[in-house]
């Protein structure tokens, strides 16, 4: 068995490990299912823009951040997928709708992904009307959301430092 080294930025020193078990031990199960759809998301783009794998992982992890102020924080890996999977289309040169339809997603990430609200659409709402910088329709999904726009800012900031934290 030849034995391979990885280095992740949840981990403060390079480590060799022996099998699939001892990465889950060292990252925890997780952590490590967070790592296998970072490194699927970066072998799919391939020969894709960087910028297009930075969105997807900033967008990744402002909905896992946005998670907690809205009080869906028993779902932040569910939310920490869908912003993930939010530039699939443009991944993989195809309309989301294919991609949804090929891919086994939990209703809440597949009916926010096709722009139709649900469980998670507040969350992927909000992500789009900061990108858009939308203050107006931000205060509007806090709002009729019922939760504190004031804590959407740290979220934001906190989440968008966190790709520059990946190597490669």
């Amino acid at each position: 068995m030849r034995r391979r080294s990885f280095r992740s930025p949840l981990l403060p020193f390079r480590v060799k490990t022996h099998n699939v078990r001892h990465a889950i031990t060292l990252l925890g199960e997780r952590e490590f299912r967070r790592w296998v759809a970072i490194v699927a998301l970066v072998m799919i783009a391939e020969g894709k823009p960087a910028k297009l794998i930075r969105t997807a992982l900033t967008r990744a992890y402002i909905c896992e951040e946005l998670a907690r102020p809205l009080g869906l924080s028993r779902n932040s890996s569910e939310l920490f997928l869908m912003g993930l999977l939010s530039t699939a289309d443009g991944l993989l040169d195809r309309p989301m709708t294919q991609v949804l339809a090929e891919l086994s997603l939990s209703a809440e990430i597949r009916t926010a992904l096709s722009g139709a609200g649900g469980a998670f659409g507040n969350v992927y709402e909000t992500l789009f009307a900061y990108e858009k910088a939308d203050w107006n329709e931000l205060s509007r999904i806090a709002k009729n959301s019922g939760y504190s726009e004031d804590a959407i800012p740290d979220c934001l900031v906190v989440a968008s430092t966190r790709p520059t934290a990946l190597t490669c």
